[in-house]
C-alpha cells in the first residue's frame, strides 16, 4: 500500500528528482489557479474612490459694533468618496504567468512524446504542430515577416529534432531532451517577442492559441473524469479497509449519490432551477480529480508510456488545463470559465454513469465475493475500458444538445473575447470592438463582452451605448462593479431614480458588498433620506473592508445633519486616522465645534494635490489659525507655486491669510485676500470681499470696507447689504446709508426687515431728521454710531440698566476720542453702580480705562495696568511708555511691531511718526505714513500727516497730491478745515527755499 502510494521511490533517483520537479510545477500551477479563482473578475475590474468636495459654512471669528454682532465665515471642506467601478483592465500579469506555464509544459510534452509508440507518437506531433499553428506569428510580423516564415523556420528545427529522438536516439536521456527543447522553445519565444512589430506579442500568441490549448484542456478533462468514481471503488473493494461482500451496493448508493449531486448541479449551471442548495463546485471538483489522477493515471497508461513518462506526461497536461482554466478567470473571460465549468460538471456526470456501467457489466461477480476489484479494474473481460469513453461522449453529446451547445457557443465566445482583449491591449479600438461584438454572436448576454463594449463607449462618450451594454451585462453572471457602473452612469445624465432602483437590486443580488451599500448610502443622502441614509452607512461599514471612505462618508454625514450638541457627543468617538479625507472631515468638526484639534499634522507627501489632500491642509490652516509660522503654512507656498494645483490656490490663499490676520499678521493676511480675489468671480468673490469688508469693519477702516461689501454685492452676495449699511454708517455718512436702510426695510427679503428697521430710525435720526421715540437698544446705536460727546441726555433717558451700560460705554469711548479725559472718566465712574457682567463689556471697560490712563500720559500707571493686561493696543501702550522714559531702542522695537499688529490704528501710526520725528529722522516717520497708506489709504488723519510730512521734507508734488486724495475722502467741511495748515505750511517751506536760494 506505501509502495503504491509513494510510487516514485522505486525509480532512480534522476527521474525521481525530475518528478519532483514537474509535481512542484503543476503544483505551483494549481496554486495559483485556486489563488486567481478566489480573486474573480477582480482582477480585470477593480474599485476606485473617487471623491467630490462639498463645502459647509462656519464662523471663524465674531465681534461686536454697537448692539449689533458681525461674523467671519468660511467654508470648511468635507469630503464624500464613493465607490466607482473601473474600466475593463487587461491582465497583463495573468498573461505572463499564463505564457510561462504554457511554455513550461510544451517542453515537457515535447521531451515526452520521443518515448511513445509510432502512432501515439505521430498523434501527439499532430496536436503539437496544430498548436503552433494556431498561434499565427505572422500576426507579429517578426522582422516584418506579414507571412508563416517564422512558423516554418521553427517547424524545421522542432520536427526534425523530435523525430531524430523519437527514431534514431530513443536512448538519450530526457534531462537531454528537456535542455535541447528548452533552448528551441525560449529561442523561439524570444525571437517573437524581441523582434515583433505589436507591442503585446506574449498576448497574441495565447490569445490565438487558446483555441488549440482549450481543446486539449477539454480533453484531459474528459479522459481523467473517472478519477473520482474509481477511487471510491478502491475504497469499497480493498480489502485492506472493508471486507464486505456488498461492494456492488455500497458502490452503487454511493456512485448514485455522487451522479445525483452532479445532475442538480447540471440543471442549476442550466438555469432550469434555482434552489436554495449545496451546489458541486466544478473548479474545486476537477483540483480534486487531478490530485488523484496522480494516482490513477499510471495504471492506464503503463500499455503505451510506461513510468516515469506517463506520470510526467499527466503533469504536464494538467498544467496545461489548470493554467488555461485560471487565465479565463483571471481575464474575467466569463464565457470561457462557464465553458470549463459546464465541461468538467459534463464530463464527470457523464463518465460517473459510463463508469458505474463498465463496472457492473466486468466485475459484478468478483465485487459480490468481496474480491479487490481495483486492482484490476483497468483488466476488462467483456466491455473494454476505452467504450465507457464512447458512452459518456454520447451522454455527453445529448448533455450538449439538451442546452443547444451552449458550452461549445460559450468557449467561441470566449475564444473571440480573448482576442478583443488582445486588441484592446494594442489600442485597436475598432478591431477590439468587433470582435467583443463577435462573441455577443455566440452568447449575447456574457458579462466580459458587454462589459468591455461598455467601456469602448465610454471612450467614446457614447452614455446610451455604454448603458445599453451595461444592462445586457448584468443579466447574466453580474458583478458588483456592473451595478455600481451602471448607477453612476445614471447618475451623471440625471436619471437619480433610475441610479437608485440600481442599486438597490444590485444590493439585493450582492448583500455583501459595502461598496454598493456605500453608494446608495450617499443617494438616499441626497434626497434627504437620512434615515435611510444612516442605515446604509453602518451596513457598509460593516461590510466592507475598506472602512476609510465609509467612515469618512459618515463623518461627512454627521457635520451635514446633525446640531452642534449631537456633533460634539459623537466627535469623541471618531478616532484619529492616517487617511487624508477622514481627517479633513474630522476637522471640519473641529472647525464647526471652534475646537483646536489636537492630532499631529500628516505631512503632504508630494507638491500634486489631490482632492482628499487639498482640503486637509485647508481645513487644517483653519483649525490652527492661531499657530505661527507652521509646516502646513509652508506647505502651502510650496504647493501654490505649482500651475498644476491652480484648481485649489484660490481657497489656500485664503486659508494662508486667515491664519497671517488671526496671528498679527494683518496687513500681510488682508494683502494675500485682496490679491487673490483679484482672481476669483461669482460666490468665491462675493465671499472672498465680505471677508475683507468684514475684517475692515474689525479694524475700524469702515470707508475700505464700504467698497468691499459693494464688489460683494455685485458679485451675487444680496445679504452684504446689511453690511454696507453698517460700514457706511461708520464713516459717518449717515445720508447714504439712511437711504439705503430705508430701502432694506422695504425689501421683501425677511433676513433685512429687523435691523434695517433699527438703523434706519438710527441714521434718519443722525441725519437731522425726526423720528418716533427710540427704543432703548436704538438709543445704545444711536450714541455708538454717532462718535458724538453730546448725548448724556439720550444716554439717561434709557430705561434698560444693560443697554444704558452699553450706552455709557461708547459715550465714555466718544469722550476718549475727542481726547476728553475727564468726562470719560465720569461715564466709566457711573458704569461701577450697574454691575455690569458681560464679560465683553468688561474688557472694553479695561481698555478704555486703559486708554484714559495713556491720554493723561501716566507712564508709571500705564505700565502697572498692562503688566497683567490683555489690550490689543499693549505693545502699543509699551512703545509709547520705552519712548517717554527714554529707552528709544525698546520703542522703535515695540512701535514696529505695533504697527504690525494693528497695522489700521491711525493712533499707533502717528505716534511712531511723531516718534522718528522726535529722533530727528523725518525719512523714516516718511517711509511709516507711506506704508500705512499702502495698506488704508481711506485713513483721513494719516492722509493728513502724510501731507505735512511730505512739506517738511520738501516733497511739494507728493503733499499736493495727498490733498487731491485729502479732497475725495474728506467731508467738505473737514476738508476747508485742514486745507489753511497746509497752506501755511507749504508758504512757510516755499519762503524757506526762496532764503536758500
Amino acid at each position: 500500500m506505501k509502495q503504491d502510494l509513494f510510487f516514485w521511490n522505486r525509480w532512480l533517483p534522476l527521474y525521481r528528482r525530475l518528478y519532483i520537479s514537474i509535481f512542484v510545477l503543476f503544483g505551483i500551477s494549481i496554486i495559483i489557479y485556486l489563488i486567481q479563482k478566489v480573486i474573480g473578475s477582480d482582477a480585470v475590474i477593480d474599485w476606485k474612490t473617487v471623491n467630490e468636495v462639498q463645502d459647509i459654512s462656519f464662523d471663524i471669528d465674531s465681534f461686536t459694533k454697537g448692539i449689533f454682532n458681525f461674523t467671519t465665515t468660511a467654508p470648511s471642506f468635507l469630503v464624500v468618496e464613493w465607490f466607482e467601478a473601473s474600466d475593463m483592465q487587461i491582465n497583463e500579469a495573468a498573461t505572463y504567468i499564463y505564457g510561462g506555464s504554457v511554455a513550461i509544459a510544451l517542453i515537457w510534452i515535447l521531451s515526452l512524446l520521443p518515448a511513445l509508440s509510432r502512432w501515439w507518437y505521430l498523434g501527439g506531433m499532430m496536436v503539437v504542430i496544430a498548436l503552433f499553428t494556431s498561434f499565427q506569428f505572422d500576426i507579429l510580423q517578426v522582422w516584418g515577416f506579414p507571412n508563416f516564415t517564422i512558423l516554418i523556420a521553427f517547424l524545421i528545427v522542432l520536427l526534425p529534432v523530435s523525430y531524430y529522438f523519437h527514431a534514431f536516439r530513443p536512448d538519450i536521456s530526457l534531462p537531454v531532451r528537456l535542455l535541447t527543447f528548452t533552448i528551441v522553445i525560449f529561442f523561439v519565444a524570444f525571437i517573437s517577442t524581441k523582434f515583433a512589430a505589436i507591442h503585446n506579442p506574449s498576448m497574441s500568441i495565447l490569445s490565438y492559441g487558446t483555441r488549440i490549448l482549450a481543446i486539449v484542456s477539454v480533453l484531459f478533462i474528459f479522459i481523467t473524469a473517472h478519477e473520482i468514481p474509481s477511487h471510491l471503488l478502491l475504497l469499497i473493494t480493498n480489502t485492506g479497509i472493508t471486507t464486505s461482500r456488498n461492494s456492488v451496493f455500497h458502490f452503487t448508493v454511493i456512485t448514485l449519490f455522487y451522479v445525483g449531486n452532479l445532475i442538480v448541479s447540471y440543471l442549476y449551471n442550466s438555469g432550469l432551477i434555482d434552489w436554495n442548495f449545496l451546489y458541486i463546485n466544478g473548479f474545486y471538483l476537477l483540483i480534486v480529480t487531478l490530485i488523484l489522477g496522480i494516482w490513477g493515471f499510471r495504471k492506464r497508461v503503463d500499455s503505451w508510456l510506461s513510468d516515469p513518462y506517463g506520470t510526467m506526461l499527466y503533469a504536464a497536461l494538467g498544467i496545461i488545463t489548470v493554467s488555461s482554466i485560471g487565465y479565463a478567470i483571471a481575464t474575467g473571460n466569463d464565457p470561457m470559465v462557464d465553458m470549463y465549468e459546464d465541461t468538467i460538471i459534463y464530463s464527470h456526470l457523464a463518465m460517473g454513469i459510463a463508469f458505474y456501467m463498465y463496472v457492473l457489466i466486468n466485475f459484478r461477480g468478483p465485487m459480490t465475493q468481496g474480491l479487490p476489484v481495483h486492482k484490476i479494474m483497468y483488466q476488462p473481460r467483456i466491455m473494454p475500458f476505452g467504450l465507457s469513453f464512447a458512452l459518456a461522449a454520447l451522454i455527453m453529446l445529448a448533455l450538449l444538445f439538451r442546452v443547444s451547445m451552449l458550452p461549445f457557443n460559450q468557449g467561441v465566445a470566449g475564444y473571440h473575447n480573448y482576442l478583443g482583449d488582445l486588441y484592446f491591449a494594442e489600442k485597436s479600438y475598432v478591431l477590439s470592438e468587433s470582435y467583443y461584438k463577435k462573441a455577443l454572436l455566440f452568447q449575447q448576454r456574457n458579462h466580459k463582452s458587454n462589459y468591455a463594449l461598455a467601456t469602448i463607449a465610454k471612450q467614446h462618450n457614447n452614455p446610451e451605448v455604454m448603458a445599453a451594454f451595461l444592462k445586457q451585462a448584468i443579466t447574466n453572471k453580474p458583478t458588483p462593479y456592473t451595478y455600481a457602473a451602471l448607477s453612476q452612469l445614471y447618475s451623471q445624465e440625471e436619471l437619480f431614480f433610475e441610479a437608485l432602483f440600481t442599486l438597490k437590486e444590485g444590493t439585493q443580488k450582492f448583500p455583501n458588498s459595502g461598496e454598493l451599500f456605500n453608494n446608495l448610502a450617499i443617494l438616499y443622502e441626497k434626497t434627504h433620506v437620512l434615515d435611510s441614509a444612516y442605515y446604509f452607512y453602518n451596513q457598509a461599514l460593516e461590510l466592507t473592508d475598506r472602512s476609510e471612505e465609509v467612515q469618512t462618508n459618515l463623518v461627512a454625514f454627521w457635520a451635514k445633519n446633525l446640531s452642534t450638541q449631537k456633533i460634539d457627543s459623537v466627535f469623541g468617538t471618531i478616532q484619529p486616522s492616517s487617511y487624508y479625507a477622514l481627517e479633513s472631515n474630522r476637522l471640519v468638526m473641529s472647525n464647526m465645534l471652534h475646537k483646536q484639534d489636537k492630532q499631529a499634522y500628516l505631512p503632504i507627501p508630494d507638491t500634486l494635490l489631490t482632492r482628499e489632500r487639498f482640503t486637509y491642509l485647508y481645513n487644517y490652516v483653519l483649525n490652527h489659525k492661531t499657530d505661527k509660522d507652521t509646516l502646513p503654512t509652508h506647505q502651502i507656498k510650496l504647493v501654490t507655486s505649482k500651475p498644476d494645483n491652480s484648481l485649489f490656490t484660490s481657497y489656500l490663499d485664503f486659508a494662508q491669510a486667515v491664519q497671517l490676520y488671526h496671528t498679527q499678521n494683518i496687513a500681510k493676511g488682508v494683502d494675500i485676500l485682496k490679491n487673490t480675489e483679484q482672481g476669483t468671480s461669482g460666490q468665491q468673490s462675493a465671499h472672498l470681499n465680505k471677508t475683507l469688508g468684514t475684517w475692515y469693519l474689525q479694524q475700524n477702516a469702515p470707508a475700505l470696507a464700504v467698497y468691499r461689501f459693494e464688489k460683494a454685492v455685485k458679485a451675487g452676495d444680496t445679504l452684504s447689504l446689511i453690511n454696507q449699511g453698517f460700514a457706511l454708517t461708520e464713516t459717518g455718512d449717515f445720508g447714504r446709508a439712511d437711504s439705503l436702510w430705508q430701502a432694506l426695510r422695504m425689501s421683501p427679503i425677511p433676513q433685512f426687515r429687523g435691523v434695517s428697521n433699527t438703523m434706519a430710525k438710527v441714521t434718519h435720526t443722525l441725519s437731522g431728521y425726526k423720528t418716533d421715540s427710540l427704543s432703548d437698544a436704538e438709543k445704545v446705536a444711536l450714541v455708538y454710531f454717532s462718535h458724538k460727546e453730546d448725548l448724556t441726555p439720550v444716554v439717561s433717558s434709557i430705561n434698560d440698566l444693560s443697554f444704558r451700560a452699553s450706552a455709557l460705554l461708547y459715550l465714555a469711548e466718544n469722550h476718549l476720542n475727542a481726547n476728553n479725559t475727564s468726562a470719560a472718566e465720569s461715564d466709566l465712574q457711573a458704569l461701577q453702580s450697574l454691575s455690569v457682567t458681560d464679560s465683553s463689556a468688561k474688557e472694553l471697560i479695561n481698555e478704555l480705562q486703559v486708554k484714559t490712563v495713556w491720554l493723561k500720559k501716566d507712564w508709571n500707571t500705564l505700565a502697572k495696568l498692562i503688566a497683567s493686561s490683555h489690550s490689543p493696543r499693549k505693545t502699543f501702550y509699551q512703545a509709547e511708555i520705552a519712548a517717554n522714559t527714554g529707552k528709544k531702542s525698546e520703542a522703535e522695537k515695540y512701535y514696529l511691531q505695533a504697527m504690525k499688529e494693528l497695522p489700521f490704528d491711525e493712533s499707533i501710526v502717528l505716534a511712531a511718526e511723531e516718534f522718528y520725528n522726535r529722533q530727528n529722522n523725518p525719512d523714516r516717520g516718511y517711509e511709516i505714513l507711506t506704508t500705512a497708506l499702502q495698506i488704508n489709504p481711506m485713513a483721513p488723519e494719516i492722509q493728513k500727516a502724510y501731507v505735512l510730512q511730505s512739506l517738511e521734507l520738501n516733497l511739494t508734488d507728493y503733499a499736493a497730491q495727498g490733498m487731491e486724495e485729502l479732497k475725495r475722502i474728506l467731508s467738505p467741511a473737514d476738508y476747508q478745515s485742514f486745507a489753511p495748515k497746509y497752506e501755511e505750511k507749504r508758504a512757510l517751506i516755499e519762503k524757506k527755499l526762496a532764503e536758500w536760494k
